[in-house]
């Protein structure tokens, strides 16, 4: 569940400060030049710690998701994980679509980047705003030392998904006749293809790794990556299959029907969130040869919420402080309430949506606990693989699907004691800050996984 906050940086959205009254039609390119001048000034406003401007104007939609207390909070957690704001780059318009105006500026702090990308209609009104993971500039990626190019090829591919498409890549080793490929499942938050985090990229060193090994894959950009409005527009109560099951559906439908002669049998992986709903996603797919979970949650995600931001405040092992205990009581407040809501309670009137995710995703979540859905896992092969060092999901939850699956066959538990959540080796007590140091998968990960795939 790769994220920087409580499983990613909540989505929000809200009504630009100092908005621009347009009395009468104004030309295209007149709106684009007041849309980008909007922008910049909403994200000087972020940056020097204005959170109740916007939030004043906020749409009443917007206004459902966040308040300035919760971007307050969220820009707080940021800092704590990224260190310092150093500066804002260049604010660039990214698309257009059905009079909606996106723009991205990429925000530079101490131990990393985010983007910041705002979303305006033509009224000058912000239709959204997101933190996206973004690699930073200053540590560049490099292609790590296990991965041997020659061995491989890598193909940019387009997946049909409903009314989208997403981007992926598709990388099989050059040697080896219809190999095995690894459908690669995101953590939680707008992942993209590479689960980029930092100068990270988790996902492609698997995708490196396991082609030298002899494996294939496929990874794809999360749709909340690169379709966030539309999900958001259309289905504004979503759930999980909104944002993850139909994709993963999609995605191997589009492998069997255009690499069928090409390929051998698929497996799939799911990394955190991804693992934990894989016990839905074995159910969509019984033609699976196999299932890897890495790193999978077994709890609900709101105790795993409060749970990484008690370890995070203690983690020095001082007391907290005023200002800490009144953030844990804070979403201790926001556990509380999802299992109200899950629990069959409604939304007040005014009232915000726990963690700024809809009530409908908690409900889904809650009717479908992973270990209750274990037997759709049939007779196919299972390889759980757990970091000892991960404080996002920690060997509790490893234990607990130990015992759920303790005596089923073809089910394979690997703890690997000196990996972190991302799967990186280090000693001592995780902390946020490595995944913002340039690192790779480890290649006994790798090898691990690829041993188990040729021996299922």
């Amino acid at each position: 569940m790769k994220a920087l906050v409580c499983f990613g940086l909540v989505l929000g959205c809200w009504l630009c400060a100092n908005s621009v009254l347009i009395a009468q039609p104004l030309d295209s390119l007149r709106i684009d030049s007041l849309a980008l001048a909007q922008a910049q000034l909403l994200t000087r406003k972020i940056t020097q710690g204005d959170f109740k401007t916007p939030a004043r104007q906020m749409t009443k939609q917007m206004a459902q998701l966040i308040t300035a207390e919760r971007l307050a909070l969220i820009w707080k957690q940021v800092g704590l994980q990224l260190g310092r704001f150093d500066s804002a780059s260049t604010t660039t318009f990214k698309k257009a679509r059905e009079g909606i105006r996106i723009f991205e500026t990429p925000l530079f702090f101490e131990r990393g980047a985010l983007g910041l990308q705002l979303s305006l209609n033509d009224s000058m009104q912000i239709a959204g705003i997101y933190f996206t993971p973004m690699t930073d500039p200053r540590a560049k990626w490099k292609l790590p030392d296990y991965a041997k190019p020659e061995l491989y090829t890598e193909h940019e591919v387009e997946i049909p998904a409903g009314s989208i498409h997403l981007k992926g890549t598709l990388t099989l080793p050059r040697e080896r006749k219809a190999p095995p490929v690894v459908i690669l499942v995101h953590g939680s938050g707008p992942n993209d293809q590479d689960e980029s985090i930092g100068p990270n990229k988790p996902f492609k060193d698997l995708a490196v790794g396991l082609a030298t090994a002899g494996i294939g894959s496929l990874r794809y950009d999360k749709r909340t990556f690169a379709h966030a409005e539309e999900l958001l527009n259309r289905q504004p109560d979503y759930t999980v299959r909104d944002e993850v099951l139909d994709d993963v559906k999609a995605v191997y439908e589009y492998l069997t029907k255009t690499y069928r002669k090409e390929i051998g049998a698929i497996y799939i992986l799911g990394h955190s969130l991804g693992g934990l709903l894989m016990p839905r996603i074995a159910a969509d797919l019984p033609q699976a040869r196999g299932l890897i979970l890495l790193a999978a949650p077994a709890r609900p995600l709101e105790d795993l919420i409060i749970e990484q931001n008690r370890y995070l405040m203690t983690i020095d092992s001082l007391p907290l402080d005023s200002t800490q205990q009144a953030q844990l009581n804070e979403i201790a407040t926001a556990r509380d309430r999802v299992k109200e809501l899950t629990a069959g309670g409604r939304l007040d009137p005014d009232e915000k949506p726990p963690f700024g995710l809809p009530v409908s995703y908690w409900r889904d979540l809650a009717q479908n606990p992973p270990l209750q859905g274990i037997k759709s896992f049939g007779r196919r092969p299972v390889l759980l693989l757990q970091g000892g060092r991960d404080f996002q999901v920690t060997t509790r939850d490893f234990e607990l699907w130990q015992k759920a699956l303790a005596n089923r066959p073809a089910t394979t538990f690997h703890l690997m004691p000196f990996h972190n959540h991302l799967f990186m080796a280090g000693i001592g007590s995780s902390r946020p800050e490595e995944y913002l140091q340039p690192d790779h998968v480890g290649w006994d990960v790798i090898q691990y996984i690829a041993r188990w795939i040729d021996q299922h």
